[in-house]
Formats: structure tokens, C-alpha cells, sequence
């Protein structure tokens, strides 16, 4: 299981997940970062952060921590 969803699950936003398409296709995009070629990651997060509503932050954040 990738980090993305085991954090979906620490959140509490695994039936959301499940259940809306919206969403899921979100963090879709937010594990899709990775495959952007680094100098363009940056600029995909700003976007996707543009997109993500308030009560998400805490997800949006999670994938913005660098590792």
C-alpha cells in the first residue's frame, strides 16, 4: 500500500476516497507529482493547491513536506 493511502486512512478520508470521485482523482494527482520532471513539481503543488478545498490542507500539506 502506498504512503498516499495509508495517510488517507490516518486522516480519516477513506471513504470519501471511496466514495468520491472528485476526490479520489485529487489524490490521484497528488501522488501523480512524482512523475513531473523535478523542475516543474513545484509548479504542479502550487496548482493542485489552487484546486484543494480548505478542509483538505492537511492532505494537501502532507504531500508538500519534503522527505
Amino acid at each position: 500500500m502506498n504512503e498516499g493511502i495509508l495517510k488517507i486512512q490516518d486522516l480519516g478520508l477513506i471513504n470519501r476516497y471511496k466514495n468520491n470521485d472528485e476526490f479520489s482523482h485529487l489524490c490521484g494527482m497528488l501522488d501523480g507529482l512524482e512523475f513531473l520532471p523535478l523542475e516543474h513539481v513545484f509548479e504542479g503543488m502550487a496548482y493542485l493547491r489552487t484546486i484543494v478545498s480548505h478542509e483538505r490542507e492537511d492532505l494537501s500539506n502532507y504531500f508538500d513536506e519534503p522527505t
